[in-house]
């Protein structure tokens, strides 16, 4: 422990303090981004042997919604957010508030309209009307626990944020998994409300 403390003390004081922490906030988003490829790899030989292939077809359009309209939902808030952490203005409690309320009037609005166009998008996407509901419900999640992450990232807490990614993901598989053992149909139900829980 002594020899690794050492090292440490070392290494800050070669690569200075502020290439040091950058190696070591992004030591822990690789970290915590191949661990999640990795689990993702390893969940599809699973998911593949508890889902039929049209199952699977649901997932993508679920999976397709949940890209597209997390960005919409999202606004582009999470940039800014960082951005005008760094900027050392005194007011950034008061930013970040007045950028939550915008952000719930926005998903407010914008799930009323989907709310109102679910018809419209059960014929384009050709899937059971529940999928669009838990989409909808998944992005604003979403957009929710984004803007969280962007204000850690800020704070620099990117140990939290690699923790985070990590159980996002295992209990996303597990979750998954318990969900579809105990559909006896629509069994890709499992896979989505598992999505929506983590």
């Amino acid at each position: 422990m002594k020899v690794l403390k050492a090292f440490q003390g070392k290494a800050y004081q070669v690569l200075g303090k502020d290439f040091y922490h950058f190696l070591s906030h992004s030591k822990n988003y690789v970290t915590a981004s191949l661990f999640a490829s990795g689990l993702g790899i390893i969940s599809v030989p699973i998911f593949t042997r508890l889902l039929v292939p049209a199952d699977y077809g649901i997932l993508a359009i679920l999976s397709s919604f949940i890209s597209i309209f997390s960005i919409i939902y999202g606004l582009g808030v999470r940039s800014s957010v960082v951005r005008y952490y760094f900027e050392d203005n005194d007011d950034f409690d008061k930013y970040l508030g007045s950028t939550l309320s915008l952000l719930f009037i926005w998903i407010a609005v914008l799930t009323l309209i989907l709310i109102v166009l679910k018809n419209l998008l059960f014929r384009f996407f050709q899937v059971p009307i529940g999928i669009i509901y838990v989409g909808i419900a998944t992005v604003i999640f979403q957009a929710m626990f984004t803007l969280y992450q962007s204000y850690l990232q800020a704070i620099k807490k990117s140990k939290k944020i690699a923790f985070l990614t990590v159980i996002q993901k295992i209990a996303g598989i597990l979750i998954g998994v318990i969900l579809i053992l105990q559909m006896q149909q629509d069994k890709f139900y499992g896979r989505a409300f598992a999505t929506l829980a983590v």
